[in-house]
């Protein structure tokens, strides 16, 4: 497997470009996420990811963003899922609503729903966060967690559960700047982390991470910090920890976004995510090419077989 496997990329246009059917197809990235501007109808749609699988020697992840409500990317052509408070007094119709959706996506193609949101609905919420929570109790969010996920699971499509270790409690938004959480240690493990140990529980193959310090854990940014990381590991996850998209505001002007991608891999994610920037692509593949003896010093064989792992079982 190339070290292309460690990117997930966005596309720009409802088609690949010249340029970018290069890219997928010399470095073998991971996978694409799909935004509204890649499916005008589900026909279109439906052809490029067709397009996507012909230039990918490896199967790739093709995801998105479907959480319910605002975060519904391309929500016209599939089945419409409601904001998640919508389903506090309704589990099976979240976990029902959840199989349709997924069933739709298995015959357009997406085998992967960067959701469910895990975070806790703390007061004041996190300003990236309004419609997007569940709940503030955590063994209610924990709760719609595995509805979510045991829905999506029998339609075939893979869950990401989101933001580890929990962006409830921080202050800013990260599309814009960096968010900081100042919660005790002993909060985050009682009521924070609850969600996503109850969506490993569940079976999720993915956890996202953001870029938000958690004063408990590090004073790095989250999706720099291999404490964090590793406390994933610690909950049991076997799976894929995937970063935040890197074009995000509060991580884009730190440093080129190659030595973003390569000191996320190296803090333990096995795959990067950048949604914008497509220009850049070739000269973050080239850079993880030139580096790939400091990937290997942290993790990247490892990493290969994670994803491997996790792709021999896609649909």
């Amino acid at each position: 497997m190339t070290v292309g496997q460690r990117l997930i990329v966005g596309i720009d246009k409802p088609h690949l470009t010249d340029p970018l059917k290069s890219i997928i197809s010399k470095y073998q990235v991971g996978g694409v996420i799909l935004f509204d501007r890649n499916g005008p109808d589900r026909r279109q749609l439906k052809k490029l990811i067709t397009e996507i699988r012909s230039n990918c020697a490896i199967r790739p992840f093709v995801a998105i963003d479907y959480e319910g409500g605002r975060v519904s990317r391309l929500k016209g052509l599939f089945p419409s899922l409601d904001f998640p408070s919508a389903y506090i007094d309704n589990p099976n119709k979240l976990k029902d609503d959840c199989r349709q959706v997924a069933e739709s996506f298995g015959e357009a193609g997406i085998n992967v729903n960067f959701a469910p949101v895990a975070d806790l609905s703390y007061s004041p919420l996190n300003p990236a966060l309004k419609d997007r929570t569940f709940a503030f109790e955590p063994e209610s969010v924990a709760e719609y967690c595995r509805n979510f996920i045991e829905g999506f699971k029998m339609g075939d499509v893979l869950c990401c559960a989101k933001h580890f270790p929990g962006l409830g409690s921080a202050i800013n938004d990260p599309h814009i700047q960096t968010a900081i959480s100042c919660i005790a240690a002993e909060r985050l493990r009682q009521c924070d982390l609850a969600p996503f140990k109850a969506a490993v529980a569940a079976g999720v193959k993915m956890l996202m991470t953001t870029h938000m310090i958690m004063t408990a854990l590090s004073d790095k940014i989250v999706t720099f910090a291999p404490e964090v990381t590793g406390l994933a590991r610690e909950l049991g996850f076997e799976g894929l920890l995937i970063t935040d998209d890197l074009s995000m505001g509060a991580v884009r002007d730190k440093r080129p976004l190659e030595k973003l991608v390569l000191d996320s891999l190296c803090a333990g994610h096995d795959i990067a995510l950048v949604c914008h920037d497509h220009e850049k692509y070739p000269g973050v593949l080239d850079y993880l090419e030139t580096n790939l003896d400091i990937l290997e010093e942290h993790g990247h064989r490892q990493a290969l077989a994670r994803i491997e792992n996790v792709k021999k079982n896609l649909p």
